[in-house]
């Protein structure tokens, strides 16, 4: 069994926003996936001019109903769509964050820029999720792309044995490029939502980078009038301020104590 990996503390709102922005994908993709299968049953049952007669009642125009070619565009929309969302993640990831870093260099992907800068080690995540996105990152390329493409991408044998002895196994995935389906969007999905989680415990700000960040541009601004003189107070400023912006629901009070120490002194 795959070990999930732990919730963070670190939660910055590029984390918080790619959870819930999946959270909503995921109910929607699995209705969508629900009516085309329903769709697909149906014409099979009643002949294929069924499915075309239902879209002529609801006044839309469409081609020939081909079941299967809907189920692999629609999964390959849904592939599009979590790997914008993982991108926006690491973007956000990087610029929350108190850190200073190293700029991007050239071609170098989003992810492998964000782990190196942060120094988080590959072998901090697991290889059946970083395989997966490394598969599916290739599938969005050859979406995007059709024609630089001179092969259709293939997910590693590896990737494949993985699959079958961890918690994903029940899951028809990762298929051949030109049979993705339904469940390679779950797997994707669950997958960059673990590497961000992990991505999260592994490079979490230390509360020295925190208070250094937040010293001036938060502090001064909280930090004066009647409120510099009720310590509790403040307090409970700083540390809902520092709960929104990184999810440290834990360390904010202590931080709050950090900064207004910091400007005692």
């Amino acid at each position: 069994m795959l070990p999930k990996p732990p919730y963070p503390e670190y939660r910055p709102r590029s984390f918080r926003s790619l959870v819930q922005s999946l959270g909503r994908s995921d109910a929607a993709v699995e209705w969508i996936e629900v009516a085309v299968r329903h769709l697909a049953s149906l014409s099979i049952k009643h002949g294929p001019a069924y499915a075309l007669a239902v879209a002529g009642e609801a006044g839309i125009r469409v081609t020939a109903f081909d079941a299967d070619k809907l189920r692999a565009n629609t999964a390959q929309f849904q592939i599009l769509s979590v790997y914008y969302e993982f991108d926006r993640f690491l973007r956000g990831f990087r610029r929350e964050h108190p850190r200073q870093v190293r700029e991007r260099r050239g071609l170098e992907s989003q992810f492998s820029y964000v782990i190196d800068a942060f120094n988080v080690p590959r072998a901090a995540f697991e290889e059946l999720e970083y395989d997966a996105l490394v598969y599916y990152t290739e599938v969005r390329h050859a979406i995007v792309h059709p024609d630089r493409r001179t092969a259709p991408p293939v997910p590693s044998k590896h990737l494949t044995v993985e699959i079958a002895a961890s918690s994903y196994a029940g899951l028809s995935a990762p298929k051949l490029f030109e049979a993705i389906g339904f469940d390679d969007f779950v797997l994707f999905s669950r997958a960059v939502k673990a590497l961000a989680r992990t991505l999260c415990v592994a490079a979490s700000p230390t509360d020295e980078e925190i208070v250094d960040c937040l010293a001036l541009d938060l502090a001064i601004g909280l930090m004066s009038g009647a409120l510099k003189q009720n310590r509790p107070r403040l307090k409970n400023k700083l540390a809902a301020k520092i709960n929104s912006l990184y999810g440290l629901q834990n360390r904010a009070g202590a931080l709050a104590d950090l900064l207004i120490d910091r400007r005692a002194h």
